[in-house]
């Protein structure tokens, strides 16, 4: 990193997930996601295009991400005429090449259970791999007594390793990080195990409507009572559950190992940047787990499309746009995303709230029709051709 440039806590967060990530390239729609992973109150800013913008360019000034030179033009120009900025297509990450002065891996004395592998890969990590290593290597040289230290989460053995006052930044986050990157945990590698951690799945709030193994979805809780009072019991669904939001991603996890086993996962959200893009990475994780990608509940988008009160919000670039509807299948309903995310506008679910469901029940009818027919997704969780 270039010295001279101090970065604020949020930023050291993304330089710290940008690192992690173990890529040297980066798309616009994962620079998002991290971004919004890294600091959630950016999500709700009125000006937060402006702001990861802003946070870019410092990184880039800071030697953390590289920038193409033509972007820099396009902002200035942008900048110039009056018009808000847009994020690039990608960057570059920059990735440290050379150890700490001083510091020989060999000459540590690692636990058993690290220098095992890592004597026989120490040279493809970097300086930032080698700091938390020594930090995780500690914690396991103060507990050689494995069997007696209890079983926590995952977030909280991060905490005991991590976290120094006022020094670190979600201390709490870094071990799930490492995990997720798989420079230091994997097959043949650390375990959670060995650290005496596990993943704790976050509680999937749910309400049984039927015997179906259709799992329907609502973003939002006030959706979701509405939904649980309006569904009938022979339309195909057997629960409906409440995402609580960007935490779908993580309790979808619940949906695993049921028995009997879930057939189908049905989704309605916002139509908004966020509420897209929670589906999407429920997708991966889905598709980790051997669960169906949830798919678009398309009577309820329809009535949305067609009833909502477009409000304010951030744009994304059209090719962002059109990556995020493209989930929703139904030709004009990626259309009128697409056409929301640009100009900046967003419909919220609770437009299709009590009033509209019950005033209008041929929605549960055209549920029940697309569930009675094939995913509108392939089992990969993506469009068909």
């Amino acid at each position: 990193m270039i010295t001279g440039v101090e970065l604020t806590a949020a930023e050291s967060a993304l330089a710290e997930r940008l690192r992690d990530r173990g890529v040297r390239q980066l798309r616009e729609l994962e620079l998002r996601w991290l971004a919004d992973e890294a600091d959630p109150a950016l999500i709700h800013r009125e000006d937060r295009e402006v702001e990861l913008v802003r946070r870019i360019q410092r990184l880039a000034a800071a030697g953390v991400i590289t920038i193409p030179q033509r972007w820099e033009r396009d902002c200035e120009s942008r900048r110039r005429r009056g018009l808000a900025p847009t994020l690039p297509r990608s960057i570059g990450v920059v990735r440290d090449a050379v150890q700490p002065v001083g510091f020989d891996p060999v000459d540590w004395p690692w636990d058993p259970r690290i220098w095992r592998w890592l004597h026989t890969c120490h040279d493809e990590l970097g300086p930032r791999d080698y700091e938390r290593l020594k930090r995780i290597d500690e914690w396991m040289a103060h507990h050689r007594k494995g069997d007696e230290v209890p079983i926590v989460p995952v977030e909280e053995r991060s905490h005991d390793i991590f976290a120094l006052a006022g020094v670190t930044s979600r201390a709490e986050k870094v071990l799930g990080g490492l995990v997720a990157n798989m420079r230091l945990f994997g097959e043949g590698r650390l375990s959670l195990a060995d650290l005496r951690c596990a993943a704790v799945i976050p509680p999937l709030a749910e309400h049984r409507v039927g015997d179906g193994d259709t799992i329907l979805v609502a973003e939002n809780h006030a959706t979701y009572a509405s939904l649980r009072a309006h569904l009938a019991m022979d339309c195909g669904i057997g629960a409906v559950c409440w995402g609580a939001g960007y935490g779908f991603v993580a309790s979808i996890h619940g949906l695993a190992g049921r028995s009997p086993a879930v057939r189908r996962i049905v989704y309605f959200g916002d139509l908004d940047y966020r509420g897209l893009l929670i589906p999407a990475r429920a997708g991966e994780a889905a598709r980790s787990l051997g669960l169906p990608s949830p798919e678009p509940a398309t009577a309820l988008y329809a009535r949305l499309i067609a009833a909502g009160v477009p409000q304010l919000a951030d744009s994304c670039s059209e090719a962002i746009a059109v990556d995020l509807a493209s989930w929703l299948t139904v030709e004009a309903h990626c259309r009128a995303a697409v056409q929301l995310l640009v100009e900046g506008r967003r419909l919220a679910q609770e437009k299709v709230g009590t009033t509209l469901l019950g005033a209008d029940r041929d929605w549960v009818a055209e549920l029940a029709t697309q569930l009675a027919g094939p995913s509108m997704l392939t089992a990969g969780g993506v469009l068909p051709p």
